[in-house]
């Protein structure tokens, strides 16, 4: 007698455990998100908080990559697909300063440090940040968040940087820069939001470079936003009418990722240090990944970046830039 199966017969697919399913839920949820950061940011010229989503290509690459991982190894294809899409493009964005790069300079170069360093207002740790200084030896420094404290503090250092401008204040934007060559001009230039910007004038080995040191405000709510952007195109147009090699420093408040920054860019033709040096966010002194790069050093085209770094801790919340670059000696 021949034997007959029944569709019960067979042995059904076992259902995912309870753990696998909140896994699961909790992955497609963090990748929903991560899509919703990625596409809220395209957003960034309508409204200021779209801006700020645009900080973050970093974490969402690295997010979304695991999410990507994860639903790959449940054989959830289509959510991977949305994940790994999402990470692609934070990698397009990322890759210009991921990717490594070498400067040259040739022989017939001089060279100079400068160091930006956003102090923090309060931060007591006065003798860690002069230690770091008398340590990396930069032949100018710009700082920010500079108050009368602070000041004081820093006159250990007068007979190392005898040339300073000096703009301390109570809050948050005081700024001075120090300097071992002698300034052969300087200037300090002030924002509508009555914000200092200091910029000055030395020689190396014969050839005129302009220092440009600058702080924007945050631009936490849509006036603040506003007063950077307005800032930022200031400081712009007069990086494009300075004739000499320029190099422009300080906490910028903003990430490499905001069409903002792209305007500056544009407007003043300055070149971002960072690409090919590798990512290097400095805000906030935390780990590595929980940073962002809004902290930055620009260049015009007559200089050549030798080496562009993050300092060490100084007992602030940012961590200070520090580039070295070179510039052509002037003819005999």
């Amino acid at each position: 007698m021949s034997e007959t199966f029944s569709k019960t017969d067979a042995t059904p697919s076992p259902k995912p455990s309870w753990l696998a399913s909140r896994i699961c839920g909790l992955v497609d949820a963090f990748t929903v998100i991560g899509v919703g950061i990625t596409i809220i940011a395209w957003g960034a010229r309508w409204h200021w908080f779209c801006d700020l989503l645009t900080h973050f290509p970093l974490q969402l690459a690295v997010g979304g990559t695991v999410c990507a991982v994860v639903q790959a190894s449940m054989r959830r294809w289509r959510w991977a697909s949305v994940s790994l899409a999402a990470v692609l493009f934070n990698v397009w964005l990322l890759a210009p300063y991921l990717l490594s790069g070498s400067s040259f300079v040739a022989e017939s170069s001089a060279t100079a440090k400068v160091i930006s360093a956003n102090l923090l207002h309060d931060n007591l740790d006065y003798e860690r940040f002069i230690e770091y200084i008398r340590e990396e030896e930069p032949d100018v420094f710009f700082v920010m968040e500079l108050n009368d404290h602070w000041v004081q503090a820093l006159s250990a250092l007068e007979q190392e940087y005898p040339h300073k401008v000096l703009r301390p204040r109570g809050d948050a934007f005081g700024a001075g820069l120090y300097s071992r060559l002698p300034l052969v001009e300087q200037q300090v230039i002030k924002s509508s939001a009555d914000v200092p910007s200091i910029m000055v004038r030395v020689e190396i080995d014969g050839m005129p470079v302009t220092i440009l040191g600058t702080h924007p405000l945050p631009p936490i709510g849509a006036s603040n936003a506003a007063e950077r952007n307005e800032q930022l195109a200031e400081m712009a147009s007069l990086a494009a009418s300075v004739e000499a090699p320029l190099v422009l420093v300080g906490d910028l408040n903003i990430t490499p990722w905001s069409p903002y920054f792209g305007d500056f860019i544009r407007a003043s033709g300055l070149r971002d240090s960072q690409r090919g040096q590798g990512l290097q966010p400095s805000w906030p002194n935390l780990p590595w990944l929980c940073r962002i790069p809004i902290d930055h050093a620009l260049t015009s085209n007559e200089v050549q970046v030798v080496e562009r770094r993050l300092g060490a801790a100084i007992g602030s919340d940012h961590r200070p830039v520090v580039l070295t670059f070179g510039v052509a000696r002037k003819a005999p």
